[in-house]
């Protein structure tokens, strides 16, 4: 029963995922991983088994899912005809014995689908000031929300100052690491 739950979980990830072993033979991937191989984003499954379309970023996908102990390794590969890459990151599943690897596939180019998940009732935000923190993280500038939500540039800095009291941050930085766990 649990084992179904978490399969049905992963299956519904927006993340792509699978599990590989080290020959890279696809043991598991969900919508999203398979989604993504249909794509060939620069990787496509063939025959059962990961592939990477360039032959010298597929020498790289091998020595990752193969190379040491390393409890997180990474194969960036970059995107033909875009200024993006598929980041791979592996991870070794099971003890020493297992030769088993979880892969996350993460698309640079695209944005990704994240969104913040109780921030005002963490920090007492008001709907403007959350609004405005909301567009902040998004990565919108204090000007741009002024057109935007058609209100003064005042108007915005004011929210911003009064977050940012609530938040007990005085930087963008300090902001997003005290927003990152509230990310989703």
């Amino acid at each position: 029963m649990i084992a179904g739950s978490a399969i049905a979980w992963l299956e519904a990830e927006m993340q792509p995922r699978l599990i590989v072993d080290e020959e890279l033979a696809i043991l598991w991937a969900n919508g999203a991983a398979r989604q993504l191989l249909a794509e060939k984003c620069e990787v496509e499954e063939r025959a059962g088994y990961l592939n990477a379309l360039d032959p010298l970023h597929h020498e790289r996908l091998v020595r990752v899912v193969r190379s040491g102990t390393d409890p997180l390794r990474t194969c960036c590969i970059p995107l033909s005809g875009s200024a993006g890459h598929l980041l791979i990151r592996c991870r070794p599943l099971g003890g020493h014995e297992s030769h088993l690897c979880g892969l996350v596939l993460v698309r640079t180019d695209r944005r990704a689908d994240v969104g913040y998940r109780d921030l005002e009732t963490a920090f007492g935000l008001t709907p403007a000031e959350h609004r405005v923190l909301l567009s902040l993280l998004d990565g919108k500038e204090a000007d741009r929300l002024t057109q935007e939500m058609g209100v003064s540039i005042e108007t915005i800095r004011s929210h911003i100052r009064s977050f940012y009291a609530k938040l007990e941050v005085n930087s963008r930085e300090q902001l997003f690491a005290k927003a990152q766990p509230f990310r989703v």
